[in-house]
């Protein structure tokens, strides 16, 4: 999926990502407004499939909405690689 499609699927809400309920739970958590969630959710979606660039780009978002920058940028950085 095109990096672009990823970032826009994460920012805007009522759009479904993907059929893993740990990306769909990480999503519905940011889209809450719940970014401590989301984060948590996000990373137990990575800890689940390290491979998954969906899960390291909505931990990126989480991240970044939390102002947690360097880790966002590693997060997004990992997306960029898998994707």
């Amino acid at each position: 999926m095109n990096r672009l499609a990823l970032l826009a699927f994460a920012l805007c809400p009522g759009i479904s990502l993907a059929a893993d309920p740990a990306v769909e739970k990480a999503l519905q958590k940011l889209q809450a407004g719940d970014y401590p969630a989301a984060a948590d959710a996000a990373k137990a979606a990575v800890a689940a499939d390290s491979k998954n660039p969906e899960a390291h780009l909505l931990l990126g978002v989480a991240r970044f909405k939390q102002h947690q920058n360097a880790e966002a940028i590693a997060a997004f950085t990992d997306a960029i690689r898998l994707d």
